[in-house]
């Protein structure tokens, strides 16, 4: 597949990641059990682990130039940079293989505009715990910010 897009992040795809996944410099178990630290880094992440400000800003920094690629990668329609950046902050919460098996990448890559991209959205917003889906109000309020800049007229 032929890439289309080639985006950089605004600061506005930063500051979203960074609002919703906190940063904290003590290693701890995210909603779903995963050991997770800094701006929400989990590679390599063990119980005990400190790590200092500068090195969580590299981690994040890292982890989102993967999280860039993977997104570019995969979108196969022209888009705004607000669809970049609210897509972009889906895969970093979610992940690239969540992503790319998903009814949203379908709809945004067959017509970047579908009204139904809303709903793909916001149907994100249950976490995995014991293998059973459980409702989360943090990931809805997080689909609905990226649902309001995917939306927005202006990139």
């Amino acid at each position: 597949m032929k890439m289309i897009n080639n985006f950089s992040p605004s600061p506005q795809a930063f500051a979203l990641a960074l609002h919703f996944e906190g940063c904290k410099l003590n290693a701890y178990k995210d909603q779903r059990g995963i050991w997770t630290i800094g701006i929400g880094h989990t590679a390599n992440v063990y119980p005990g682990q400190f790590i200092s400000t500068a090195q969580a800003q590299e981690f994040f920094k890292q982890d989102m130039q993967e999280r860039i690629t993977q997104t570019n990668a995969v979108i196969s329609s022209p888009i705004t940079q607000n669809m970049f950046d609210a897509c972009l902050d889906f895969v970093f919460n979610e992940g690239i293989g969540n992503f790319m098996s998903s009814t949203l990448l379908k709809l945004i890559n067959s017509n970047p505009l579908n009204p139904a991209i809303e709903s793909q959205f916001l149907a994100w917003d249950k976490i995995r715990v014991d293998n059973k889906l459980i409702f989360s109000q943090g990931l809805l309020n997080r689909r609905k910010a990226e649902w309001e800049l995917y939306s927005r007229k202006i990139s």
